[in-house]
């Protein structure tokens, strides 16, 4: 007797036993890299719900040219808006749909990151994030004007994200046109 003499029965319930430990493998390696990914974003939301007024994430605008600008968190501080993990442009095109808002522009790195020349101007690092963003906030009141300007903005985003969505709604039912 051979040591891999199965019967056929024996081979389709060895088959199916490796099939399902593949899957589960394959499963819980995406289950843990997503609970690795989900884990940052818990603890910036967390951070930035504890250091701001108010924010938003992944806001949706255009960018007056047939395109649009993607924000990973726009964040109401009392004196002005941050926007986060985004470029000079996105600031330019905020202050274009709202003239009266005091924007800046901010990057935040992971821990991992390093500047052996010094954290360049707008960059935020993880491991000083809390403590960065409430120097940002340190006025003492929130002016109405800044709230006005945040619920505009606020009106003008969920526009853009609304005509984003329709368009790439559209481009998908005319691609499977062709």
């Amino acid at each position: 007797m051979e040591l891999f003499d199965l019967t056929q029965q024996q081979m389709i319930h060895f088959g199916i036993a490796l099939a399902g430990a593949i899957v589960a493998i394959t499963l819980l390696i995406f289950i843990v890299r997503y609970l690795r990914n989900t884990a940052q974003d818990r603890r910036i939301a967390k951070i930035i719900k504890e250091q701001s007024e108010a924010y938003a994430k992944n806001i949706v605008l255009s960018d007056g040219m047939y395109g649009y600008l993607f924000i990973d968190y726009l964040v109401l501080m009392k004196g002005k808006m941050i926007a986060m993990d985004v470029v000079r442009l996105i600031v330019q095109q905020i202050k274009q749909l709202v003239p009266d808002a005091d924007v800046e522009a901010r990057v935040l790195f992971g821990n991992e990151s390093s500047f052996p020349k010094g954290v360049p101007e707008g960059v935020m690092r993880f491991d000083t994030f809390r403590e960065e963003l409430g120097q940002l906030n340190k006025n003492d009141y929130l002016a109405q004007s800044m709230s006005k300007t945040w619920e505009e903005l606020m009106a003008i985003a969920k526009q853009h994200k609304q005509q984003y969505q329709q368009e790439t709604q559209e481009a998908k039912v005319a691609a499977k046109a062709k």
